[in-house]
């Protein structure tokens, strides 16, 4: 039997031929019936075929036309779904390490037409670049018309400038019409994101001490580090304020916008005009801050400042007790002890000498020379310190005995000086001590004695003082 196609109809579509089909047999191959698949919707057609009977190697009788066959062709074609997502590119914007991840949302839409005769979409994250994952679930027969989405999250764990392409895997759902799922071409998305590593604080010194110095000195100013010891590939600036403490203390400079592995230096000033014990503290309020984000609040630094601003010692010799002319003549403290009887009571005298100042003060130390008194007897003149601010040396007792006649005048030396805690020692002055009497057999009037001493001025009784700067 010969087979041959005479005509196709609408949507039917037939190929090939049969020639010499021996009797009994059968052929499944050689003519293929379809249908048009242009288009989605319900198709249709009709294919007819000629049949002919052929005696070519059998009977060897002439080909005989046979009665056609008619076929009808019908069935369904149905679209793919047709995804569309949204955004080509994906920020998830700036976090800070140990935050919690960011998440966002990737919309697919299915832009298939809304109809019975497209399949859904499936769609999922099948890669994503170093960062981000797939957060939350797949799409599965997303229907024609609708849109769905996909969650990315952005982890904040490491410091670090994030970006990548992200990998969409998509598939028309084959549920609406019974036919395997096909892979779709897959969708790619651009993310990226950034993870700031916040300011690490870091002050050189917790306190600055500018230890003793004295009332009027020029004091150099003290400095102290801040840095951002912060460390990663994306990081925080470190900025701060101080809240600038009361007097003597006075701080400047600019803690603004300071870049990890970088430092700024604040710098205190000591006003040394007026003597005092000082301590006191200033507070760093201190932020971690991005172009980005708001500024995150750090832990506050506290500085503590500390001086000591002393006066000089002031030395002064005091008479306390006995009858004697004491001034302060030229430089030198003057006891004029007068003009005794010989063989008369003696004549005692008791000073002091006091460091006449207000604390916090320098301590007054020194030493007498007293190489160069004969007539008179000096009792307590030693070595001595650890006169404090307002504190005396008592027990200083000169002693003038007429037994002997004559003019006598005698110089004892005092050396002082002032020190303190800090080691400061320094000389201040040198005072002398001059003692003058006379010893005559019978007692001379005031105005011959006087003329005898070579004084030569009539001195006043008010105690004059020695201020030594």
């Amino acid at each position: 039997m010969n087979v041959s196609i005479t005509s196709q109809t609408g949507d039917a579509l037939a190929s090939g031929s049969i020639n010499q089909l021996a009797a009994g047999s059968f052929d499944g191959s050689s003519i293929n019936i379809g249908m048009d698949t242009s288009s989605v919707g319900a198709k249709s057609g009709q294919v007819n075929f000629a049949l002919a009977s052929d005696g070519t190697g059998t009977s060897g009788l002439n080909t005989l036309a046979l009665s056609g066959q008619l076929v009808n062709v019908s069935g369904l074609v149905y679209g793919y779904a047709n995804p569309f997502i949204q955004q080509t590119s994906l920020d998830l914007g700036a976090r800070r390490v140990g935050d919690a991840a960011t998440t966002a949302s990737i919309v697919i839409a299915n832009q298939a037409p809304a109809d019975l005769l497209h399949e859904g979409l499936d769609a999922a994250l099948s890669s994503t670049p170093v960062g981000f994952s797939a957060s939350g679930n797949s799409i599965t027969d997303l229907r024609p018309a609708t849109d769905g989405a996909l969650g990315v999250s952005f982890n904040a764990a490491t410091a670090g400038n994030y970006s990548g392409q992200a990998t969409i895997a998509l598939a028309s759902n084959g549920t609406v019409s019974n036919l395997e799922n096909t892979a779709l071409t897959d969708g790619q998305v651009n993310l990226s994101g950034r993870v700031y590593a916040a300011a690490v604080a870091n002050l050189s010194l917790p306190a600055v001490d500018f230890g003793i110095v004295h009332v009027g000195d020029t004091v150099s100013n003290q400095s102290v580090t801040l840095s951002n010891t912060a460390s990663g590939s994306l990081t925080d600036n470190l900025s701060g304020q101080y809240n600038n403490t009361a007097a003597p203390f006075n701080l400047s400079g600019n803690l603004d916008n300071i870049a990890a592995g970088n430092s700024a230096n604040l710098n205190i000033a000591l006003n040394t005009s007026t003597a005092g014990i000082y301590s006191n503290n200033t507070t760093l309020s201190l932020v971690s801050r991005n172009a980005e984000m708001a500024d995150l609040a750090l832990a506050d630094q506290t500085l503590g400042l500390s001086a000591q601003v002393n006066n000089y010692a002031n030395p002064e010799l005091l008479l306390t007790s006995g009858n004697v002319g004491f001034n302060f003549i030229g430089g030198e403290y003057v006891l004029d002890f007068g003009n005794l009887q010989q063989g008369s009571t003696p004549v005692s005298i008791s000073l002091s000498l006091a460091n006449s100042v207000i604390g916090p003060a320098d301590a007054l130390r020194g030493s007498f020379d007293t190489s160069g008194v004969n007539a008179f007897s000096l009792t307590g003149f030693n070595s001595f310190s650890g006169i404090e601010a307002g504190q005396t040396l008592e027990g200083l007792l000169i002693e003038f005995l007429p037994a002997t006649l004559g003019i006598f005048q005698n110089t004892a030396t005092v050396s002082l000086f002032g020190y303190n805690a800090s080691g400061y020692d320094a000389h201040i002055v040198d005072i002398r001590l001059v003692m003058n009497g006379q010893v005559s057999a019978v007692p001379l009037p005031a105005s011959a004695w006087f003329m005898l001493s070579g004084l030569g001025i009539i001195l006043a009784g008010k105690r004059r003082q020695l201020r030594v700067g």
